[in-house]
């Protein structure tokens, strides 16, 4: 059969596809609880080699089984058939979804209780939204707000803060020099990439009282090309360590470093291997990371690596010792516990190449991985995980609706949304 997947096309449509979800909102009609306006009251404002044989071995501080230690390469198949969602399900209490409707071009809150969906306040004529990055205790999320014209000129720009009621908490100036939100340092500090400002400056704000400060970077080999389109600087909650796109010559291409911001080194690095598409990823207790390396870009073959904060390998899978091709596609999504990372993958044998990534769940405990069988027929919808890691919830092709996963009892549902559109987000009406 033919290759499905090419490097080169697929980086591209990866591109597009990630650009694209970003939040807008438009005209839409409202319906539920009015939700408070956001414009009132607003507030101004020595390097490592890269391991390829020693594994360490660690605990995760938030899980009592260890991080299994060395090669993962079991994948088990556990085809999920999504049944009707039961009119009474225990999930985690006070959920709410974040949806982007696909004909309003709207964004709403849907509480999954009371089953109530209600329209962001900017959803709306004369107002676009970017960003909607949810905080780690689930109870807030940030956006880019600006205000147009009826000639589609920005003639303000805010940093909101919404809580998971719909309500506006905060709203700062956008300043400047501020580029691209990218997520929240922990629940009271967002970053911000800059604009204008020297390569590979961030921003980390805090929001609910309206102080900035911006770190300029230290280290080096930055990619020239910064922002790279698909990924940034990812930095730890407290600023201390980063890991960001390096380019050390044209010939060795994009790789990543991790950089130790106060001691100003490098503490790993990785020059030549790198699937620019995919953006590593931290653990919530920033111990742990993950990155995607590919082994064999003319084969299609990269695998997911699992790095302690010193820069030391823990464990990584090794999906190509069974199948001829393996292709981690868009990104991973790691659980709240540090247990799991969900992954749409590409897996092919020598007779059999890949059409879609499945949707597949890694054991960092136990060693092994589940693949579900749920296809997607681009480069996968969002990974969405509950507050718990129970559950998580995606949109895959091959069903046509986003549906709720149960990990534990390897169980699928169908979410009935009263709205035609893909879940974004998972918060809590829970008041921290």
């Amino acid at each position: 059969m033919k290759k499905t997947f090419n490097i080169n096309s697929r980086f591209f449509i990866i591109l597009y596809l990630m650009l694209a979800l970003l939040f807008v909102g438009c005209d839409g009609v409202y319906f539920g609880r009015t939700a408070t306006p956001l414009f009132e009251d607003a507030k101004s404002s020595t390097p490592s080699p890269f391991p390829t044989t020693e594994i360490l071995t660690t605990e995760n501080p938030e899980n009592s089984n260890p991080l299994h230690t060395g090669r993962i390469s079991e994948i088990q198949q556990f085809c999920l058939r999504p049944e009707n969602l039961p009119s009474v399900i225990e999930t985690e209490p006070n959920s709410v979804f974040i949806v982007s409707a696909y004909n309003e071009n709207q964004d709403y809150f849907w509480d999954f209780e009371s089953k109530e969906a209600t329209a962001l306040p900017f959803s709306q004529v004369g107002y676009k939204a970017f960003g909607g990055k949810i905080s780690p205790n689930r109870y807030w999320i940030s956006f880019e707000v600006n205000r147009i014209d009826d000639n589609g000129n920005v003639i303000e720009r805010k940093l909101a803060i919404l809580d998971a009621l719909g309500q506006s908490k905060t709203a700062m100036s956008w300043e400047k020099n501020w580029g691209i939100l990218r997520g929240w340092l922990d629940n009271d500090n967002i970053y911000i990439e800059g604009y204008e400002t020297p390569l590979g400056t961030i921003f980390s704000i805090e929001p609910f009282v309206g102080t900035t400060k911006e770190l300029t970077p230290t280290f080096t080999n930055i990619y020239n090309d910064y922002p790279p389109a698909i990924w940034s600087n990812v930095p730890n909650s407290d600023l201390t360590l980063m890991l960001y796109p390096n380019s050390a010559s044209a010939e060795e291409g994009i790789g990543y470093t991790l950089w130790d911001i106060e001691a100003r080194k490098r503490i790993w690095h990785e020059d030549s291997r790198i699937a620019p598409s995919v953006p590593p990823q931290w653990s919530s207790d920033y111990k742990s990371f993950a990155v995607n390396i590919a082994m064999d870009p003319i084969q299609d073959h990269s695998e997911i690596f699992v790095f302690n904060n010193l820069g030391q390998m823990i464990s990584q899978t090794d999906f190509g010792a069974k199948y001829s091709s393996v292709f981690v596609s868009r990104y991973m999504s790691w659980s709240p516990d540090g247990r799991y990372i969900a992954v749409w993958l590409g897996l092919g044998t020598e007779n059999n190449q890949p059409e879609h990534p499945s949707l597949v769940l890694i054991d960092l405990n136990e060693g092994k991985a589940i693949d579900y069988c749920l296809q997607s027929f681009g480069v996968g919808s969002d990974i969405i995980w509950s507050n718990g890691g129970k559950w998580l919830i995606t949109r895959p092709d091959d069903i046509g609706s986003n549906v709720l996963i149960d990990i534990s009892d390897n169980k699928a549902y169908r979410i009935p949304l009263p709205i035609d559109g893909t879940i974004n987000g998972w918060m809590t009406k829970s008041d921290p």
